[in-house]
């Protein structure tokens, strides 16, 4: 039954024309995939951890710095700085 879950995340991509839909559909489940680890992390255990908090923070700061030094206006263009960065 899980397994019929997945099958949206991998036909609503291919079948989705305009990249600021693509782009929404990424950061919503990015920002679920961050939510559902807090819920895990402060939710069951009782433990409050910055941790979350700082890595989203110091890897939007990665990518500002290296977009702006390397002038990318697409992501793929920048993929191989921000790899070589990281």
């Amino acid at each position: 039954m899980k397994a019929l879950l997945w099958i949206p995340l991998l036909i609503v991509p291919a079948l989705v024309q305009s990249n600021f839909i693509l782009t929404i559909f990424t950061f919503s489940f990015i920002l679920a995939i961050a939510a559902v680890s807090f819920n895990l992390i402060f939710g069951f255990t009782g433990q409050l951890s910055m941790f979350h908090a700082a890595a989203f923070g110091i890897a939007a700061y990665i990518t500002s710095l290296t977009a702006s030094i390397f002038m990318c206006l697409s992501g793929w263009g920048c993929s191989p700085p921000f790899v070589l960065r990281s």
